[in-house]
């Protein structure tokens, strides 16, 4: 279980390290999600995986309250495995306690939507708590995954929660009504 813990707070100070690496993978230089314009940040290649996460003005990848991240599976990949494959990964970090409020939907055209509560305890108080809503499209090339994050700093799970509870569907429907564009890497 700790094992798990230290590698959750890993993944989430990774993104905290303030990286200014920024190769525009898609040509998106900027989203515009839920009437707030987010631009690139910091991007990096995996494999045949591409990143591209995008912050507010003001907003640092050290500190954030909202990040949208554009995420591109360039293969022959069927959307279905590459959900599997995250629900699997959700489903351990569930089962450590380090994720709540998880919930999976497949949209009428195909889209799957993936939502959920991460977490990094310290104490009475949550280092880290964060609202993830995933939205997993596939294109004519692969899989693209759209995820927007709200973030909040030492807080206690319980408000965390009210606070998702009061503005989750909010973010999800802004979500839902970005138009992702058929990715391709440029």
């Amino acid at each position: 279980m700790n094992r798990i813990k230290y590698y959750l707070l890993l993944f989430f100070a990774a993104f905290s390290l303030g990286v200014t690496a920024q190769t525009d993978f898609f040509g998106i230089p900027k989203v515009e999600i839920g009437g707030e314009e987010y631009s690139l940040a910091w991007s990096a290649k995996i494999k045949f995986r591409y990143v591209e996460d995008f912050l507010p003005k003001k907003a640092s990848n050290s500190r954030f309250s909202s990040k949208v991240s554009l995420d591109f599976f360039n293969a022959d990949v069927e959307l279905s495995k590459v959900v599997a494959s995250k629900m699997a990964e959700l489903e351990v970090n569930k089962a450590e306690n380090l994720l709540t409020n998880l919930s999976k939907m497949e949209a009428p055209n195909g889209d799957v939507y993936i939502e959920y509560v991460g977490y990094v305890p310290d104490g009475e108080k949550m280092r880290v708590a964060e609202y993830n809503i995933c939205r997993y499209s596939a294109n004519s090339t692969g899989v693209i995954l759209l995820q927007m994050k709200h973030r909040e700093y030492d807080i206690k799970l319980e408000k965390f929660l009210s606070v998702v509870e009061k503005n989750g569907a909010k973010w999800k429907a802004d979500v839902k009504a970005y138009n992702i564009p058929d990715i391709t890497v440029k």
